[in-house]
């Protein structure tokens, strides 16, 4: 639902891939906050990458959740930061995990959000 609602609306195109038993693994609350940590991810893709494409992936492996948000848009600056970013720090920690976000070489940047409490 996230995938459909934000990125369609703002003309993105994303790719998104699944990997591990998430169903089965993730609880309410790990669930909660990917989805939470997912919807900011893109929208910040969308307000501000000025990008047109995004690849999303979200895996689950040795009790760890990883999801990324890779787009191909304008890169991180040294004005990149904000609440958002914020949020998206405490709500990882908050799960034993990390958030980063690493501008690309070749442009565009990478988010990565870990949990480690992935049964909460």
């Amino acid at each position: 639902r996230v995938i459909d609602e934000l990125p369609a609306a703002a003309g993105l195109n994303v790719d998104v891939s699944f990997d591990g038993p998430l169903d089965s693994l993730v609880g309410p609350d790990c669930a909660d906050a990917i989805v939470k940590s997912l919807r900011e991810m893109l929208s910040n893709v969308v307000r501000h990458a000025d990008a047109t494409r995004a690849i999303v992936t979200v895996s689950v492996r040795n009790d760890v959740v990883t999801m990324s948000v890779k787009d191909n848009g304008r890169g991180v600056s040294d004005t990149t930061g904000g609440r958002g970013l914020g949020n998206l720090q405490t709500r990882a920690e908050e799960l034993g995990g990390t958030f980063e976000l690493t501008g690309l070489a070749e442009g565009g940047s990478v988010a990565t959000w870990t949990a480690e409490r992935v049964r909460q």
